[in-house]
């Protein structure tokens, strides 16, 4: 469609002119609003689906090397950057090992009335438990605070065939 096709272009271009100069001119508005309320959070899951953001649309490596269409020309990938956001311990590797090392020769008590046992006979869930706590308050004593915010930006990649 040209300009030229439109019958009355020149009416409605004045018509439109003519209402925006009289908004610059008095920008205090007397109308009621024709948009009372904009749903943003209805929008969200268009935006997933826009992006194709479901759980199984994101893929690593070996994925995109087994599917049949990856080649250039599909054009099926779509690589999408985004910040990780993780709280860790401040406590290097070193530091944790040397603190499983000592509590290996620790004897600590048993939890249930048994009395006292070694630490490297307790159950592995009880051995994370009493690492966890003997690194968060290293942790609190060396570094004073427990925990370390870290952000990075990833890149993943999203299947446009998903």
């Amino acid at each position: 469609a040209k300009i030229e096709d439109v019958a009355n272009f020149e009416k409605v271009r004045g018509e439109l002119v003519e209402a925006l100069a009289a908004l610059r001119d008095a920008p205090e508005r007397t109308e009621n609003p024709r948009i009372y309320h904009l749903d943003v959070s209805a929008m969200y899951p268009n935006i997933i689906l826009t992006n194709r953001l479901q759980p199984t649309a994101i893929v690593d490596r070996h994925d995109c090397a087994s599917c049949d269409y990856n080649r250039a020309a599909n054009k099926c990938k779509r690589a999408m950057d985004w910040t990780w956001r993780g709280e860790i311990n401040p406590a290097s590797a070193a530091e944790v090992n040397q603190l499983h090392r000592q509590l290996q020769y620790e004897t600590v008590d048993a939890g249930d009335g048994s009395g006292q046992v070694r630490y490297a006979a307790l159950p592995r869930d009880q051995q994370a438990k009493g690492l966890k706590e003997r690194l968060r308050d290293y942790a609190q004593k060396v570094y004073k605070k427990t925990k370390t915010v870290v952000q990075e930006e990833r890149t993943d990649v999203v299947c446009m065939r998903e």
